[in-house]
């Protein structure tokens, strides 16, 4: 399907998806993972998993991982002194930001600007408070 038709159709979407995911568990694999639009439109998984008996992964945690090994990178190449450095994180209450900056908090970065729509604001501060 194209991102129209999975827009236009999002039952269907999920019912394909299903079938994928048992025909995937019938052939031995233990986890699917959803990507692009399949993420969004079964709310990361939740709207499957109670379908199926395989794991579901939805890709946020891979990308929050890549996302601040890029940033530890451009650190280390443009020979920045990480404590004098602040860095924002755009979406900070959503999947990828939260787990982006509990990442970057745990490897020493202190200055962190968390950044999200005011319907997050909750989301923003608990995220501070960890």
């Amino acid at each position: 399907m194209i991102a129209n038709q999975m827009i236009e159709n999002r039952s269907l979407v999920i019912k394909r998806i299903v079938q994928a995911a048992k025909l995937a568990e019938k052939t031995g694999a233990k986890i699917i993972g959803l990507g692009a639009l399949t993420t969004s439109l079964t709310k990361g998984g939740i709207e499957i998993k109670d379908k199926i008996n395989i794991n579901v992964t939805s890709g946020y945690t891979y990308t929050s991982i890549i996302v601040t090994e890029h940033v530890f990178k451009a650190i280390d190449k443009l020979n920045i002194d990480s404590a004098k450095i602040l860095i924002a994180i755009v979406g900070a209450g959503g999947n990828v930001g939260s787990s982006s900056a509990k990442i970057l908090a745990e490897r020493g970065m202190n200055n962190l600007l968390l950044i999200d729509l005011l319907h997050r604001k909750d989301k923003i501060n608990n995220l501070s408070n960890e």
